[in-house]
């Protein structure tokens, strides 16, 4: 028989979970797109890799001072075209940060198009997860 202070602690951890998987417009695929970024008015170009992807936003690796609710905007270059995507970090936790992109409905299906035209390429940029490719096979 658990606790109250058990159950307590079980109920808060449901409902963590339930915020944190209510934020997300939409599913990411585990997959490494490489891709580089700017601070939006400012010089500066970095590279990046996300660690996961959605038409709506991804999580990446951070090489350098970010805070939440910076602008950004990421250049990705799929299946030879460069599509820029401006973005807003709305998580950051330690070395990863999330984002989410600020496109329209248009933009959003270019950036599908490009993103699955440039995943069956031979010789493809993007990486995904064994986790991803099955679950994408089920």
């Amino acid at each position: 028989m658990m606790s109250n202070g058990t159950n307590q602690f079980l109920e808060k951890d449901l409902v963590l979970i339930r915020e944190r998987l209510a934020r997300r417009k939409g599913d990411r695929l585990l997959a490494e797109v490489d891709f580089t970024y700017k601070f939006q008015g400012k010089a500066g170009i970095y590279n990046g890799k996300s660690i996961n992807i959605s038409s709506y936003g991804m999580g990446f690796i951070v090489d350098t001072i970010l805070f939440e609710g910076e602008k950004l905007l990421f250049n990705f270059k799929l299946n030879g075209e460069n599509m820029v995507i401006p973005g807003s970090i709305i998580r950051l936790d330690g070395k990863e940060a999330s984002v989410e992109f600020s496109i329209s409905e248009a933009e959003i299906q270019r950036f599908i198009r490009l993103f699955n035209q440039e995943l069956v390429r031979e010789k493809s940029s993007i990486h995904l997860s064994a986790k991803a490719f099955k679950k994408k096979l089920d």
